[in-house]
């Protein structure tokens, strides 16, 4: 019985980013592939991904590995007998011709795999940047010729005695670089600069996507607490006012510095609440549903493509960054009309060009720019992470039927307050 054809995506599915089970996301998507898998890695291979590529040659997939000749990869020799064994074709690249900022790995030469994806297994959900998927044919075909123009050694670091893959002269494969985006092809005479310059762009593409899927959570929270606003606010509200007032009559009567604590932090807590929900009386989200939640998905990374300051001319950067603003304000708030506006504003108006063509945006300056925003997204993706609001997200799918269990609860915590305030009214003296 002959195998089914694999279900390629959507153009609404040609990007998408997993940052959580990252290994499940790998091995649904190296299931797809049907022919090859040709893979470039930054740094160590985790095991994981080693038993990820012995899968695709069992299946009777051309497997292709070029690594770097590391520590992590020279102690596992055992690891790539066993690869070479079963077909693989294992390449060492020279460790001190090029750096590699991201790994790759094209599948049947139709979509592109990129991020820290070999060391996935090893790394905290807070530290891990996540895994992008492109299905896109051209981007695959660059990454191939950038992969094939990577200088390897002569020999087989693992058995001087054994000759390696022949070493590759990288002019050639890299004498043009275009944007992954679909930018225009840049001239690139030196190799090591050609090899920077690819690798750039697909950063630039993952911390995309992380910025991304850091606005996403954003805009759930705000549609979760815009929600319980409207479900419970006045509950919460009654509750917080209850208890700043009795913290604040505790310490009256007993005094100490725990009880003062406790009462200003209360009180903080009440104003804090005060603030937020005249903020949300002020910008009311409509709720979107499943369709229109996946297409503002769809326009906020197309918008933020054309619009963050980051990829437009300084004398632009002021008009971008004050149209991202926009963007990001729109979209927290599922405002999607904002955002088509947005849209047909961008039509009309065009940026004087993305800042790869100018010469003060070299391989080095892109890359400490990249490196930068990687960090600060997950920072600001962990402190998501963290926060109550987040963890109750991730526990809770039915949020009316949890409104309804904290209706309960907080009804429960008003009445305790309001006894204990009415027993120290009762013992302080008429």
């Amino acid at each position: 019985m002959h195998e089914p054809p694999p279900t390629r995506p959507t153009p609404e599915q040609a990007s998408q980013a997993f940052f959580a089970d990252p290994q499940q996301a790998l091995g649904s998507q190296l299931a797809l592939a049907r022919h090859s898998i040709q893979a470039c890695i930054a740094g160590p291979c985790s095991r994981a991904w080693f038993e990820l590529m012995l899968t695709g040659l069992r299946r009777g997939l051309r497997v292709s590995l070029s690594v770097q000749a590391v520590a992590g990869n020279l102690n596992a020799s055992l690891s790539w007998e066993r690869l070479t064994a079963l077909g693989g074709r294992l390449a060492w690249l020279a460790p001190d011709s090029v750096a590699l900022h991201t790994s790759v790995c094209v599948l049947d030469s139709q979509a592109v795999i990129s991020g820290n994806f070999a060391q996935a297994s090893s790394l905290s959900g807070l530290d891990f940047g996540g895994v992008l998927v492109q299905h896109s044919p051209e981007l695959a075909a660059r990454c191939e010729t950038a992969m094939a123009g990577l200088p390897t050694l002569d020999h087989d670091p693992l058995n001087p005695d054994r000759p390696g893959q022949p070493a590759q002269n990288p002019v050639a494969a890299l004498a043009s670089t275009a944007d992954p985006a679909g930018g225009q092809l840049v001239e690139q005479k030196d190799p090591v600069q050609g090899v920077a310059l690819w690798q750039v762009q697909l950063l630039e593409h993952q911390v995309l996507a992380l910025e991304a899927d850091t606005a996403e959570m954003q805009r759930k929270m705000q549609a979760f607490d815009q929600q319980q606003d409207h479900a419970i606010g006045q509950l919460l509200r009654q509750l917080l006012d209850t208890k700043q007032r009795c913290l604040a009559q505790r310490h009256a009567q007993l005094g100490g510095q725990h009880r003062q604590q406790e009462a200003q932090a209360a009180q903080s807590a009440f104003e804090e609440f005060e603030h937020s929900h005249q903020a949300m009386q002020q910008s009311p989200a409509a709720p979107l549903d499943e369709q229109e939640q996946a297409d503002i998905k769809q326009l906020y990374r197309k918008l933020a493509m054309l619009c963050h300051p980051d990829r437009v001319e300084d004398g632009d950067k002021s008009q971008a960054q004050m149209i991202f603003q926009q963007l990001q304000l729109g979209y927290r708030n599922s405002n999607l009309q904002a955002l088509k506006k947005l849209e047909a504003a961008l039509q009309t108006q065009a940026l004087s060009g993305q800042a790869d063509h100018t010469p003060a945006a070299g391989p080095d300056w892109r890359l400490a720019k990249m490196q930068d925003r990687m960090a600060g997204g997950l920072l600001a993706r962990a402190s998501i992470l963290r926060s109550p609001t987040w963890r109750t997200l991730s526990t809770q799918s039915n949020w009316a039927l949890w409104f309804v269990q904290q209706s309960s609860y907080l009804e429960d915590e008003i009445a305790r307050y309001q006894q204990e305030l009415q027993a120290m009214a009762a013992q302080t003296p008429a």
